[in-house]
C-alpha cells in the first residue's frame, strides 16, 4: 500500500494551521502554531479601534479624532432649541 501525503492548511479557533499529515498505521505530523501574541498587550494587536480613520494607539483629543467639541454656547443654545 502507498503512502498518500496531503496538505493540511485552516484555521481552527483562531489558530493557523499548516503541514503535511502522513497516514499508514497512525497519523503523524507538524503543527505550526505561528506568531504569538498576548492578549494582554494592547500595543500587539492587529486590527485596533479608529475613530473617524484615527487608530486608537495613545491618548488622543477630540481634535486628533475628528471630533467637534461643544462650546457652552452650543450647548445652551441646543438646549434652548429643544425646549429645555
Amino acid at each position: 500500500m502507498a503512502v498518500v501525503e496531503k496538505a493540511l492548511t485552516g484555521n481552527i479557533s483562531r489558530v493557523s494551521l499548516t503541514g503535511v499529515i502522513n497516514a499508514s498505521a497512525g497519523l503523524t505530523g507538524n503543527l505550526d502554531m505561528g506568531k504569538k501574541s498576548s492578549a494582554n498587550d494592547y500595543n500587539t494587536l492587529v486590527n485596533k479601534p479608529k475613530i473617524n480613520g484615527v487608530v486608537l494607539n495613545s491618548d488622543r483629543s477630540f481634535e486628533e479624532l475628528g471630533v467637534h467639541t461643544l462650546t457652552n454656547d452650543e450647548i445652551l443654545e441646543i438646549l434652548t432649541e429643544a425646549g429645555l
